[in-house]
């Protein structure tokens, strides 16, 4: 079974379960059920159940009242969920000017819904516009999108609307 049919079967919660015990991981080298329940603002009992059907999946390892650590498998959904969110937060904020905070709650719900052909199409577009000689968009509530002029910080007359 490839990364990505384990990761469609996996539903938003379980895949945000992913992502907070490798971002805990990356700080602390392994993941206690406390910081993965302060984190994701659940209760204890919560992050039982989830670790319980994610190690049934083999995608952490994890004995009772142990740390919680990510298998290769596990990493590698989890680096992936992460990247989604990544990708979608940087749209939104670069390209649609939406507040950070906002941004990244709009990120987590989409990215467990939207197919991963159309994310990465996204992501192209964000890195397209953030490479391009225009260096981005500007964004008015009067004037709506509009490319930035090459080594101008105005933007140009073409609106993308």
């Amino acid at each position: 079974m490839s990364i990505e049919t384990k990761a469609d079967a996996l539903s938003a919660s379980l895949e945000d379960y992913l992502e907070a015990i490798m971002h805990i991981e990356d700080e602390k080298q392994a993941a206690r059920p406390k910081s993965i329940a302060r984190r994701l603002h659940v209760s204890p009992p919560s992050v039982t159940a989830a670790v319980q059907s994610l190690a049934a999946r083999g995608l952490v390892n994890h004995q009772p009242y142990g740390p919680v650590t990510l298998t290769d498998t596990g990493r590698a959904l989890a680096t992936d969920v992460a990247r989604r969110h990544v990708g979608l937060r940087r749209f939104l904020v670069e390209i649609l000017r939406i507040e950070r905070a906002e941004a990244d709650r709009v990120a987590c719900d989409m990215e467990h819904s939207l197919p991963s052909d159309v994310l990465a199409r996204l992501v192209e577009f964000i890195d397209f516009i953030a490479k391009s000689p225009h260096g981005g968009v500007t964004w008015t509530p009067d004037e709506g999108f509009q490319l930035k002029s090459a080594g101008d910080d105005t933007a140009e007359a073409t609106q993308i609307r």
